[in-house]
């Protein structure tokens, strides 16, 4: 099974080049795509169209932000993600980001298999391991940037 955390536009094929770029880099990376888990970075301008996309992610992921951006999660209340949040997306929910300041958003993403995923998360709560419900019962937790 694929984990993958990026733009739906993205293939496998292309997970470590992205279509569209900024300043010769491309918007959506991945660093490392290991079998059960990828890593990647989302380094977009206000000014691009992937900034204002409203788009599902691909799989399950969690993500680091590195500068503050509004998230908006379908059906969730709007949260400001930025270095003290770990944002919790599950598969084909869509979501949206606005702007703080004009910032360009700035994130590390970890992308999970599935089946990995409800392993570790059944390890905490054992009521997870068996069910068809999403696997983040959140849209973010709260991290010690430091």
């Amino acid at each position: 099974m694929t984990a993958i955390c990026v733009q739906p536009k993205a293939t496998l094929d292309k997970m470590s080049r992205s279509s569209s770029t900024t300043e010769g880099r491309p918007v959506d990376t991945t660093e490392l795509a290991a079998g059960l888990i990828h890593v990647g970075s989302f380094r977009c301008p206000v000014s691009r169209p992937e900034f204002h996309e409203h788009a599902p992610t691909r799989g399950y992921c969690f993500a680091f932000p590195r500068r503050a951006v509004w998230i908006h999660q379908d059906g969730q209340p709007s949260f400001v993600a930025d270095a003290n949040v770990v944002s919790l997306y599950n598969p084909g929910r869509p979501y949206r980001r606005t702007p703080i300041a004009g910032q360009a958003d700035r994130t590390d993403w970890f992308g999970v298999a599935p089946d990995l995923l409800r392993e570790m998360v059944g390890a905490l709560d054992p009521r997870i391991k068996d069910s068809d419900e999403m696997l983040f019962r959140r849209t973010h937790v709260t991290s010690d940037a430091g």
